[in-house]
């Protein structure tokens, strides 16, 4: 099952991108390359569940023999470089990683001449944000290691999404969809499908976080071809983004990031596409561009959006710039591309519009655009929407000077996608901040290249200004007075304040805010038997008593202790206390006064004494 296990996650996100990339004769950069295989996999296995579920053949046999197909061809297509040694083949690897290394920093050929300081400062910033944004794809490596052997544990994805994945694994379609696209859990569905059990969720949920690490690995793509700070800035900006406005669901199985992601891929092949010279290189990035689009909308409703303007998208970034290229040329590769994407989506949205019309399945969108406002009038939509961004209105602030700031190809995409996207979801959709996840990765790469754009106006006036000439005392001296200025500006008490508050949401924030809140309340010293760390807690210092949770006879001669009356204890406990706890709670002995379920689970529970 192991085995089956580790197949299906191959098979979900590189066997048949690979087998693609190298059929068509893609020429690809090698971060490019794996985070189109990646998105091409996931496609081609959504219309292949599609298709053999259609035709009732979708069984583990059938779905083995598609791996098995796809196996024979990857080994045929890629039998040059499988036949050749080791050594070259490390000798290769090691010359590509190389290649990538060399370009992460700007070249400072001299600092003669009077743009040295400029080209000093430029680098300096650019590596330092490079730094952080490296920093930032091994924290998405962390989320996606700390995803590893947990289950679906939210709400949606208990009820909606992984149970539709277990209904294609059944060889039939899910049931209560309404409009909900099916990439996602079709592709849950091929573990379950080559396994053989729709019980074990281990493979399909280690996947989820790879959609954010994909995410910022186009930009760190970006910032190494560019050379640009801009492009490093926007990996930091969007993963700051998205940890903000959708922290909580990344590994959860929502589909808002995976969304994200295949929107943004059908973007960046269009921006790669741009900076091409070769005519055949950019007709494969306007097709593959619409290939992710049509991806984005079998995510999720949103995606839709971003596919009615892709053909426009296309003609900005890279057809315009063409014009030896006749028109009719232009119209056939854009209706090309956008039929390869129409052919993708079409037949689940009409299939599930039919079912609709017939009262076999329903349609939420009047509810969602409307009802779940409870009659709020769109002025008070609005200003709830902005408020929900809270200082995160800045970075999209930052939209009306990249109209004026950014070249031509990147204001567009403010103009067409991130402005009128924003609107769309304050009026309608912003009972919930996830649903702006369609535009985060745009939003930040706009805002990235903006400020990179506005370092660089303030570089040239330090360039301007003959800066380059002053002694280097006179810097330190001028950072001594920044340090002294500082220090009057966070005092002493703020400092400490910052500490508690920052200190308060250590470990567990959710399950600390819920302690505190009910501690809050009660009048009367208390003494609190768990694992968890509560004395690093700030007030809460004096109230632990620690204890494991692994031996039942310890167990009870702990908590036999008087002044012991409240039990915060995780789910993973010793078999014998489990059940004591269990028929306590039962019997009235104790009460349950609230579970916590981020990370490990754990119960806070009173537990009544006998006077």
């Amino acid at each position: 099952m192991f085995f089956l296990g580790i197949l299906a996650i191959l098979q979900m996100t590189l066997l048949p991108g690979l087998v693609l990339v190298k059929a068509f004769r893609l020429k690809l950069g090698t971060i490019q390359g794996l985070v189109y295989c990646f998105g091409l996999s996931l496609i081609v296995n959504y219309a292949a569940v599609l298709l053999l579920t259609t035709l009732g053949l979708y069984r583990q046999a059938v779905a083995l023999a598609l791996v098995a197909v796809e196996v024979a061809g990857g080994l045929w297509l890629y039998r040059g470089k499988l036949l050749q040694s080791w050594k070259v083949t490390g000798v290769s690897l090691w010359n590509r990683l190389s290649s990538l290394l060399h370009y992460l920093l700007p070249d400072l050929k001299s600092v003669e001449g009077d743009r040295s300081i400029y080209d000093v400062l430029v680098g300096m910033v650019t590596a330092v944000f490079a730094f952080f944004a490296i920093t930032d794809l091994f924290w998405a490596v962390m989320v996606f290691i700390s995803n590893v052997g947990s289950v679906f544990n939210s709400w949606d994805a208990v009820l909606s999404w992984n149970r539709w994945a277990t209904e294609w694994a059944q060889n039939q379609f899910p049931s209560g969809v309404g409009l909900y696209p099916q990439l996602l859990p079709a592709n849950w569905s091929l573990t379950y499908v080559l396994m053989n059990d729709i019980h074990v969720q281990f493979f399909a949920k280690a996947t989820i976080p790879l959609f954010l690490f994909f995410i910022l690995l186009v930009f760190f793509d970006l910032g190494l071809n560019w050379k640009s700070m801009g492009a490093f800035m926007g990996l930091i900006l969007t993963r700051l983004i998205i940890k903000k406005f959708t922290g909580e669901f990344i590994a959860e199985g929502y589909a808002d990031i995976p969304m994200t992601c295949m929107a943004f891929l059908s973007v960046y092949a269009l921006i790669k596409a741009k900076g091409q010279s070769d005519p055949l290189v950019q007709r494969q990035g306007i097709f593959l561009g619409a290939v992710f689009a049509g991806g984005a909308a079998v995510t999720k409703q949103a995606g839709i959006y971003l596919l009615v303007f892709y053909p426009l998208l296309a003609y900005l970034l890279v057809l315009r710039s063409r014009p030896e290229w006749t028109r009719r040329e232009k119209t056939r590769m854009l209706l090309l591309g956008l039929g390869i994407a129409l052919l993708l989506c079409v037949p689940w949205y009409a299939y599930k519009q039919v079912q609709i019309a017939q009262g076999l399945d329903t349609n939420n969108v009047e509810y969602v655009t409307s009802g779940i406002y409870h009659g709020a009038s769109l002025l008070e939509r609005l200003s709830h929407a902005f408020q929900s961004l809270d200082k995160y209105v800045i970075p999209l602030a930052l939209m009306i000077p990249a109209l004026f700031l950014l070249e031509s190809a990147y204001r567009w995409l403010v103009i067409l996608l991130v402005i009128p996207f924003s609107l769309i979801w304050a009026a309608y959709f912003s009972y919930d901040t996830r649903n702006l996840a369609l535009i985060f990765p745009v939003w930040g790469l706009a805002a990235g290249l903006c400020l990179e754009r506005l370092f660089k106006i303030g570089f040239d006036l330090v360039l301007r200004l003959k800066l380059e000439k002053l002694k280097t005392y006179v810097g330190v001296a001028l950072l001594l007075v920044v340090l002294i200025g500082l220090g009057f500006a966070y005092p002493g008490a703020a400092l400490k304040e910052k500490q508690t508050n920052l200190q308060k949401q250590i470990f567990n924030a959710s399950l600390n805010a819920q302690l505190y809140d009910y501690i809050g309340q009660v009048d009367k010293p208390i003494k609190i038997l768990t694992s968890y760390p509560v004395e690093y807690l700030p007030g809460l210092e004096n109230i632990e008593v620690n204890c494991s949770f692994n031996d039942y006879a310890s167990f009870n001669q702990q908590i036999s202790q008087p002044e012991i009356n409240y039990l915060l204890i995780p789910v993973n406990v010793n078999d014998e206390i489990k059940q004591a706890v269990t028929q306590n709670l039962d019997n009235g002995n104790y009460r349950l006064i609230f579970e916590d379920d981020h990370f490990i689970p754990y119960q806070f529970i009173y537990m009544k004494k006998k006077p």
